[in-house]
């Protein structure tokens, strides 16, 4: 007999138990099909299943209590309400923060949210969220800026950036502008996003103002503008290499083999001390990156090999960039690739991709400073 296919008997343990409901037979069914005497309780059964209430939009209703002396019917004083907020507007802190992580992690866009809070009857309008949400960027801004002096404290930042298009106020069409992630070592595991309209050299210069430690890039030129010792990312050049394959697969292949041992290395360090990474790193992985350096000095020097071919531009980023590429292996703190950045970036280009967030209003976007 096939299993019922319901995701088991027991819900989830995590959900509050907020109802419990007893089942009970009828007066007629408890009576004995025999002896027409009627059944007592002997035991139960329990089973659990998981429901869902819808949200409750409410009002908070506050009275603010007013005291005078009974002696000289003076001295008046109005009892004290919490602070809001946004100065004198309605909606909550939870309510701002339900939008704020509506829009920017679960990719619902304001005219979405509009339009659910319409069919709770509880009409919110999209310029008063737009608002809440530039607030609220304003209130955040101190613990932001706080965030990016601890980060540059970090030995290494991990960076990377990708295009968000922006609807300009007065424009009438979509600005192509751009978010940038910096991530903090384990010292200072913060996460720093800043919201720029250009793509220049002058922003991570900005943000990263005072680094001395190694920033972790894919070598991208505009990082080059920051004071700081460049580490590279071996699996930018990996899917540089990858993307030869089908021009040249045999050398290509060559190259991806021996990048596939570093990271190989790189497993086999994963658990280990930093010391110890270290040493590994010099025995192992120095001597594969000398044999392919030697092998990318021969291609390059091949009578039919062609710079701008996909193959040429693999070979190029890997020189290019090699110095910055074999940085980590003198440490045992510096990671191979810069995957961790990358991944910070997944949540915008997911809204992208998928249309959820067809662009940034700059009403909602965090100021300049992150």
């Amino acid at each position: 007999e096939e299993k019922a296919r319901g995701g088991g008997r027991t819900a989830p343990q995590s959900a509050v138990v907020e109802k419990v409901v007893e089942h009970e037979l009828a007066p007629e069914e408890r009576l004995c099909p025999t002896c027409s005497i009627k059944r007592d309780v002997i035991g139960f059964e329990v089973s659990s299943q998981l429901d869902i209430i819808k949200a409750v939009l409410q009002r908070l209703k506050h009275i603010q209590l007013r005291y005078a002396c009974s002696g000289c019917n003076g001295n008046v004083i109005l009892a004290p309400k919490p602070e809001g907020p946004i100065g004198k507007g309605y909606a909550t802190a939870a309510l701002i923060a339900y939008i704020g992580v509506s829009k920017f992690d679960y990719h619902q866009p304001l005219y979405r949210q509009e339009r659910f809070f319409r069919s709770y009857t509880v009409p919110v309008s999209r310029s008063s969220m737009c608002r809440w949400l530039k607030s609220a960027a304003d209130i955040f801004e101190i613990v932001v800026e706080r965030m990016r002096q601890l980060i540059i404290r970090s030995r290494v930042i991990q960076s990377d950036h990708t295009t968000m298009p922006m609807l300009k106020k007065g424009k009438g069409k979509v600005h192509q502008s751009y978010i940038w992630i910096y991530r903090g070592d384990d010292s200072y595991p913060y996460i720093y996003y800043d919201f720029t309209e250009t793509q220049q050299a002058l922003h991570p210069k900005r943000v990263l103002d005072g680094f001395t430690g190694i920033l972790q890039t894919d070598g991208a030129s505009y990082f080059q503008a920051v004071d700081a010792d460049h580490a590279g990312c071996w699996s930018h050049a990996f899917r540089y290499m990858e993307a030869a394959r089908d021009e040249d697969q045999e050398r290509a292949d060559y190259a991806l083999a021996i990048m596939k041992c570093l990271f190989d290395i790189e497993d086999k360090a994963r658990d280990a001390t930093e010391e110890d990474r270290k040493a590994l790193r010099q025995e192992l992985a120095i001597p594969k990156l000398d044999l392919l350096k030697s092998w990318l000095d021969t291609a390059k020097k091949e009578v039919d090999f062609l710079p701008a071919s996909n193959f040429g531009k693999a070979v190029g980023y890997c020189l290019n960039n090699w110095e910055a590429l074999c940085l980590y292996a003198s440490t045992g703190f510096v990671a191979a690739h810069n995957n961790n950045s990358e991944n910070g970036l997944r949540s915008a280009v997911l809204g992208r991709r998928t249309g959820s967030l067809p662009a940034l209003s700059m009403e909602a976007a965090l100021p300049p400073s992150g």
